[in-house]
């Protein structure tokens, strides 16, 4: 695994994998698993996906393959989605870019519907652009 650097979020790792975290809004919202929340389906926060991919990935492509199979596999939710009873929708999705020495992504995830899984799609942006 590579050593990284991070915050809340991972930042950056020793490879020169970036990544810049932005919350957004959406239209569905999950919540973690938790014995303590019966209404959590979910396991993968941006947190997760981030350290993960710093961990196990040199570029930003990697990146951001390893960050949605994991999201689509073990649901993802944001830590800003309060709950079932008062829903934040204004915070429950997330926007990265995603950079190498080589390539930048923009990647997008939310929570999927019924309060599982998760959808999410990333864009590569052309050099110069």
């Amino acid at each position: 695994t590579y050593a990284y650097w991070d915050m809340d979020y991972g930042v950056q790792n020793e490879k020169g994998l970036s990544i810049a975290e932005s919350t957004c809004p959406a239209r569905t919202i999950g919540w973690q698993a938790t014995p303590d929340r019966p209404w959590g389906h979910n396991h993968a926060s941006i947190e997760d996906l981030t350290k993960i991919a710093l961990e196990r990935c040199a570029t930003a492509r990697c990146a951001v393959d390893l960050m949605g199979s994991i999201a689509v596999e073990h649901g993802f939710y944001s830590d800003d989605s309060g709950s079932p009873h008062d829903p934040d929708y204004e915070d429950s999705a997330e926007a990265l870019a995603v950079a190498d020495p080589e390539e930048l992504w923009v990647f997008n995830v939310i929570t999927g519907r019924n309060n599982a899984s998760a959808i999410w799609a990333a864009m590569r942006i052309p050099a110069g652009h």
